[in-house]
């Protein structure tokens, strides 16, 4: 859980470069990619969980990323 709160403090560090940068509010590409990052924070972990009950740790840490990225 702790790697979670500093994914999430990294995020919302890299989204308050905004407040020097107010063109970046409007850039789309922006606004979309701190929204799949946030995604990808709050579900992988949760996704992963799920997986270790069909899979070893090592392969359901493998597969949680890209199946909460597809999803």
């Amino acid at each position: 859980m702790l790697l979670l709160g500093g994914a999430l403090a990294a995020l919302s560090l890299a989204s308050c470069h905004c407040l020097w940068r107010h063109s970046w509010l409007l850039d789309v590409g922006f606004q979309l990619s701190a929204a799949a990052t946030g995604g990808l924070i709050l579900s992988a972990g949760p996704r992963e969980a799920r997986l270790q009950c069909w899979l070893p740790r090592w392969a359901a840490a493998a597969m949680a990323v890209p199946l909460a990225a597809s999803l």
